[in-house]
Parts: structure tokens; sequence; C-alpha cells
């Protein structure tokens, strides 16, 4: 039991002496490290939200008229490498970031006249629609993902 109290009593000396110094190098320091924050502190940084909602539309719209509508492929590289709609372009989104200026000036050049109409898995295709919406781009539509948007292949010839 002594050597329990002995070994606590030096622990004590020893963080209290080290806490000592540090205060007192902090004081000697040209600007102090504040003990408590002067300002509310933010863990995170709120992602932009984007302002404009995509309409949805119809496969059967599309094949109507496929020469009206450019269609951009949201998923991964590597399943739009397995198989994609031809001249699809690819857009791999991820909801947390926005696209940048670069690649909405790309699709803006590419798409020339034409709607673009966003597809891919989930409620992904909706979410990257509303942001290129939201970052200036016009006509942008999606497909819903109770649709398979895999039905836009071309038509085979009779």
């Amino acid at each position: 039991m002594f050597h329990f109290r002995k070994m606590l009593g030096r622990a004590l000396l020893i963080a209290g002496v080290s806490s000592l110094l540090a205060v007192a190098v902090n004081a000697t320091r040209p600007t102090p490290v504040m003990w408590i924050a002067q300002a509310d502190y933010e863990i995170f940084e709120d992602c932009d939200e984007t302002t404009e909602s995509a309409d949805s539309i119809d496969i059967a719209e599309i094949l109507k008229h496929p020469d009206w509508y450019m269609i951009v492929d949201s998923r991964d590289p590597e399943p739009f490498e397995e198989w994609h709609l031809e001249g699809a372009y690819s857009l791999p989104y991820d909801p947390l970031f926005s696209v940048d200026e670069e690649t909405i000036d790309a699709l803006r050049s590419e798409a020339g006249d034409r709607s673009i109409v966003v597809v891919g898995e989930g409620d992904i295709a909706r979410l990257l629609a509303d942001d290129l919406l939201s970052e200036g781009l016009s006509w942008v539509q999606f497909i819903r993902p109770e649709e398979d948007w895999r039905k836009l292949t071309a038509p085979e010839a009779d």
C-alpha cells in the first residue's frame, strides 16, 4: 500500500509541475493559446445545397426523339466501362461535392442545343441533375430510379 501512495504522489507531482510549466511557457508567448474560445467553433462547414430541382422525363419521350437529348451517366468509371449507352457522357458523381466549373463548361459545349438527361443508380441521377441545374445548365432532366434507363439502347432493326 505504501508503494502505491508513493507512486501516486510522484505522478501527481510530475503532472502538477508539467501543468505549471505549460502555463508559464504559454504566458511568455507573443500570442498565447486561448484557454477558452472567443467565439463559437464550427466543426464542419455545411455543403452548398442545390437551389434548383430537375424534372424527370419518361423513357418513351426520349425514344421518340433521341437526337434531342444528351445522356449523362452518373455511375462510377468501372460500371461505366463495363457497359454504357452509346454516346453517353461519363460524369461520376459524389453528392458531397459540386461539379466543377470546367466540367460544367465541357457539358455545355458537348450538349449544344440538346437537353441533358442524367441516368444512374438510385437517387444519384436526380441529385446530379439538380446540381447541374443549380450550376447554370438549363434543360436538365433525369430518369426516375424506378424506371430502367438501360432501355434507352437503340431499337433492334426489324
